[in-house]
């Protein structure tokens, strides 16, 4: 069972399961890439919970058509077309790059509204906020 909690959290308990059995389950994961001067960079989800030590993950990326400049890391190796794959031993962190494709200059259509995609631009405002709180059972946890 997955359960969404807040403070961006997902809680998983895989049963049934005694502590002298081991468990096999699978995550998918959707996430943003962060943007770095022209690469695209996905960093692994982090986990926190038990020691995962002894555990085994396979790892696989698919791509319906391949990013310029995609290395691939020397643990995964081509599963099928497009699509890569490494069984390993649990690595709590690693990244993979490519290059960021250049933005399509068109307009789209959505719902009655047209849109242009362009680079974000960052821009700051003041913010006095009139009061704060705090979330101790986070902080407690």
């Amino acid at each position: 069972m997955i359960h969404w909690q807040e403070g961006n959290t997902v809680s998983v308990r895989v049963f049934p399961c005694t502590s002298k059995e081991n468990r096999k389950f699978k995550i998918g994961v959707s996430s943003p890439l962060r943007k770095e001067n022209d690469q695209l960079i996905y960093e692994n989800i982090y986990f926190d919970g038990p020691t995962a030590m002894k555990a085994t993950e396979t790892v696989q990326l698919a791509f319906s058509k391949m990013p310029t400049g995609f290395a691939t890391p020397s643990s995964f190796s081509e599963y099928a077309e497009g699509v890569y794959q490494s069984d390993r031993t649990y690595e709590p962190y690693w990244e993979i790059n490519c290059k960021a494709p250049q933005l399509s200059s068109e307009t789209f259509s959505f719902s009655d509204s047209s849109y242009k995609v362009k680079e974000y631009a960052s821009r700051k405002e003041n913010f006095e906020p009139e009061k704060i709180y705090l979330d101790l059972k986070q902080l407690l946890d």
